[in-house]
């Protein structure tokens, strides 16, 4: 059952390898500061704690960076990939959290926009996930999302009983129980990926 006094904590994905932008998208700058503290600084007005999520070969070249940051470095697990492995990590560190989940490549998507995500937590409580949804597509914002301690549990739970990999967090949210909140065309920019470089031109 999902646990209503659960402390929500803020996680930014920065694990990714970043193939199409052929730098670290994490570390990329505008407005004189990085698009991962960006991302830590817009997810703060709204959680307890911040931390970067971050593979294990990136975390010297980060602290250097951002050495005031919190980071939770990945866990190898051979079950485990993509963004569900910086979220189960986090988990395993702090096994009692909901987290607000966000990519750190979204330079568009405004703190109003963000905020509706833990209203939808306070005012609609009792389900595994919160997130974006895309009528159009039938698709889920997985990484613009709270994923709630009972979520969790039971990704590890399945975890332990299965020796397949686990799905990704798209077919999760679905295989749960999620409270959608429906994207309207106003809010397509501010929640498209900057993932490569023609399309982060615009925030450098």
């Amino acid at each position: 059952m999902p646990n209503e006094n659960a402390p929500l904590y803020g996680l930014v994905l920065c694990g990714g390898e970043s193939t199409r932008m052929k730098q670290e998208k994490g570390l990329l700058v505008t407005g004189g500061k990085t698009w991962a503290l960006r991302t830590a600084d817009l997810l703060a007005p709204f959680v307890r704690n911040v931390w970067l999520s971050i593979r294990n070969n990136q975390e010297e070249e980060y602290r250097v960076v951002i050495p005031e940051a919190s980071f939770i470095a990945d866990e190898d697990h051979p079950q485990l990939f993509g963004p569900l492995t910086g979220l189960i990590s986090a988990n395993r560190q702090f096994p009692g959290a909901d987290w607000l989940v966000l990519a750190c490549d979204l330079p568009a998507l405004t703190s109003r926009t963000l905020q509706q995500l833990p209203e939808a937590l306070r005012q609609n409580p009792g389900y595994d996930a919160y997130a974006f949804f895309h009528p159009q597509s039938g698709q889920f914002e997985p990484l613009v999302a709270i994923y709630c301690q009972s979520f969790l549990h039971k990704v590890c739970e399945l975890l332990k009983t299965s020796a397949e990999p686990a799905p990704g967090l798209q077919k999760l949210l679905r295989l749960h129980k999620t409270f959608s909140l429906p994207v309207d065309t106003e809010l397509l920019q501010e929640l498209t990926n900057a993932n490569d470089p023609q399309t982060a031109r615009p925030w450098l």
